[in-house]
């Protein structure tokens, strides 16, 4: 008799675990007065209610903060009937216990505030609406489960947060989107199924690839012309993905030698995601009106072949910890950041990068990138620097509004390039980390400011052979920092308004100078020729010797 009560107390025990608490009392609320009605607001009744409890809100406006706080089921009329009206600075409605389930209600928030903050596990919300939030549903809990909703005018949809996962979203729709219908940082093992996200899809985020694997997006789609479908898959390695006009994003985790090709992107968000993968080939592809084009996370030996991208409010590439990225022959327009790579990348080479018309087209936070053959015109910012051995060659910066090279670097070759018609500085370079850059065969012409400042801090920087013409400033280079160099102890710069005697002397608290100014511009299109020059007058004079020895013998 005894062990039957003990296995019943325990098997309630699980019920309730699982299940949440069975049925209890009934309470109904409206905003209209009657003597059906038990509370006037949603918030009284649940301050009363107890475990298991129903809480049928009638339809109305409820202008009121929940907090649910009690595992309760709240039955709204239906979407658009029962409608809780959050407050300015206020999560409109907060889950703070398990087992809780809401249906049938409209959530309005504001800009500023969550509709559903879920801090509670097993929560269900289904058949309502949220709109008019930053973010619809925002979660910090685990096997949450969404069904039939409409989220609308947020900057996301909804956000699963640190440690967050499991949950399941089935059947809703998403419009207007600021930022993504759906961020997932650090969460797992995510579930949509016949969902339509806004032009603005899906992001992920965290720090190891269990946060990008394992979750599952089936028949979802990107709302807009087409109806564009969003694809997620770990498919394994060695394939190629070719042209397809119904997809709306591409995001590809742990994947291995795979050439994604001949496809076109015109939508918002994140249209490719690649994240631990390495050895993929992107090749003739173009992408338009997005947030991100390329987002790069974690990968390695990522290789950009003619691509074009514009119209990006965030990077055209971004590679977060991806080193080893090659672009050859990419073309970005109208775009806010170019190629941005940060977080332990580099080792990255940029061929034939043109850019036009867009903020700032390199953003480096990695060492060891290389910068080739490139030109950026009518950009604001065009190169900025903050890593070290970065190498720029043979490039044409042209009608920036900013400073053409913004340098927090060391150990850095900034050799045949062309600067013309400059807003500011050619080279601005600041702060003790801004040591051990060589400056070296460039031609800066119509800045509207100095051709090169070196500010506080700058020291031991090197500058030679270029060429500097028609600058704003007279003289035309400043250098208040320590030790740097405007020559090779041979020859130094040409200057334009230099009188052809003396000195170069420079502006600045250095009271630096070019102790040997040239007289006549410097042939900046192939320096490569002095050092060979040099070899071959040793080994002419080499043969000389050897030519009389023998002939002494």
């Amino acid at each position: 008799m005894l062990r039957g009560i003990i296995y019943g107390m325990v098997m309630l025990a699980v019920v309730t675990l699982v299940l949440g608490p069975v049925h209890g009392d009934d309470w109904i609320v409206d905003d209209d007065a009657g003597t059906w009605r038990t509370h006037h607001t949603i918030q009284d009744a649940i301050n009363q209610s107890s475990a298991g409890d129903n809480i049928s809100v009638y339809a109305g406006t409820y202008n009121e903060d929940v907090v649910v706080n009690q595992t309760v089921r709240i039955i709204g009329n239906g979407s658009g009937e029962t409608v809780i009206n959050g407050s300015a600075w206020a999560t409109a409605v907060l889950i703070s216990v398990n087992h809780v389930n809401i249906t049938g209600v409209s959530i309005n928030a504001t800009p500023f505030t969550y509709g559903i903050d879920v801090d509670g596990h097993y929560v269900t919300v289904d058949n309502g609406s949220i709109t008019n939030c930053s973010t619809g549903i925002h979660s910090s809990a685990i096997y949450g489960r969404f069904d039939n909703l409409t989220i609308s005018d947020c900057e996301y949809g909804a956000y699963y947060d640190f440690l967050s996962g499991w949950h399941y979203m089935r059947e809703c729709t998403f419009d207007n989107m600021l930022t993504a219908s759906i961020s997932m940082y650090y969460s797992e093992n995510n579930i949509f199924r016949e969902c339509v996200f806004a032009e603005k899809g899906v992001e992920i985020g965290g720090g190891s690839v269990d946060y990008f694997e394992h979750h599952t997006i089936h028949n979802c789609r990107i709302a807009g012309p087409g109806w564009k479908a969003v694809v997620y898959d770990d498919m394994g390695d060695n394939f190629t993905f070719q042209r397809d006009d119904n997809i709306g994003q591409l995001i590809l985790v742990n994947v291995d030698n795979v050439t994604i090709e001949n496809t076109d992107f015109e939508t918002g968000g994140w249209p490719i995601v690649l994240a631990y993968s390495k050895n993929i080939e992107i090749r003739n592809m173009t992408i338009t009106n997005a947030t991100n084009g390329y987002t790069i996370m974690n990968s390695n030996n990522v290789t950009f072949q003619n691509v074009s991208i514009s119209g990006m409010s965030g990077s055209s590439i971004y590679a977060e910890g991806s080193p080893n990225c090659v672009l050859d022959g990419v073309n970005v327009t109208d775009c806010e950041y170019g190629f941005w790579t940060t977080n332990g990348g580099g080792y990255s080479t940029l061929s034939y990068f043109n850019v036009t018309d867009t903020y700032r087209p390199i953003h480096c936070f990695d060492p060891y990138v290389t910068v080739e053959n490139s030109t950026f015109t009518d950009c604001q910012s065009p190169v900025y620097v903050y890593d070290h051995n970065f190498t720029m060659r043979h490039c044409l910066i042209n009608g920036t509004s900013s400073s053409g090279c913004y340098l927090r670097s060391s150990y850095s070759l900034y050799e045949n390039n062309t600067f013309r018609d400059i807003g500011t500085y050619g080279f601005f370079m600041t702060d003790p980390v801004t040591r051990g850059n060589v400056i070296i065969y460039n031609e800066i012409f119509n800045t509207n400011n100095y051709a090169i400042w070196m500010r506080s801090g700058a020291n031991n920087n090197t500058v030679h052979h270029n060429n500097f013409a028609n600058n704003d400033r007279d003289p035309q280079c400043s250098d208040d920092g320590v030790d740097n160099m405007w020559d090779d102890g041979a020859e130094g710069n040409y200057w334009d308004d230099w009188n052809g005697t003396g000195n170069y002397t420079l502006d600045g608290s250095a009271k630096s100078a070019d102790e040997h100014p040239l007289g006549d511009p410097e042939d900046t299109s192939a320096p490569e020729k002095v050092p060979e020059l040099h070899v071959m007058a040793s080994m002419i004079g080499l043969l000389g010797a050897v030519f009389i020895l023998r002939r002494r013998r």
